[in-house]
């Protein structure tokens, strides 16, 4: 399998499944972590900075992908994959007129690092 067949394969796959955490050739999630609130147009509020309730998405995406490609992959195997190919970053939306914000947190996996480490451990056929 090339790389072109394993991104139409694994496009047709999540979308299939319904899976949306594709964003062009990436899987990715993201999650609020906090930011500020209070900020009205009366301005007699004070801003308040908030951690959120949201905990850490996991990558279904990659369990959907993995679950067809690499069935039998190991606890073990699975987490030196994902620690060699998962990125995280940080982001906010801005914020409004008022102050307010919301902070992010995304991780990302490439889908040509994952085709990239299946083929070098020759779990491609």
């Amino acid at each position: 399998m090339n790389y072109e067949e394993f991104l139409k394969y694994c496009k047709d796959l999540l979308k299939k499944k319904e899976n949306y955490e594709l964003d062009g050739e990436n899987l990715t999630v993201q999650w609020s972590i906090g930011g500020v609130t209070g900020g009205s147009c009366w301005g007699d509020s004070k801003l308040q900075p908030y951690v959120s309730d949201d905990i850490e998405k996991e990558f279904i995406s990659l369990d959907i992908i993995l679950e067809e490609l690499k069935p039998q992959i190991s606890y073990i195997q699975y987490r030196n994959l994902y620690n060699k190919l998962t990125v995280f970053s940080d982001s906010t939306d801005g914020g409004d007129y008022y102050g307010n914000y919301t902070n992010y947190k995304t991780k990302t996996i490439s889908l040509k690092g994952l085709f990239d480490y299946m083929s070098e451990k020759e779990w491609l056929e």
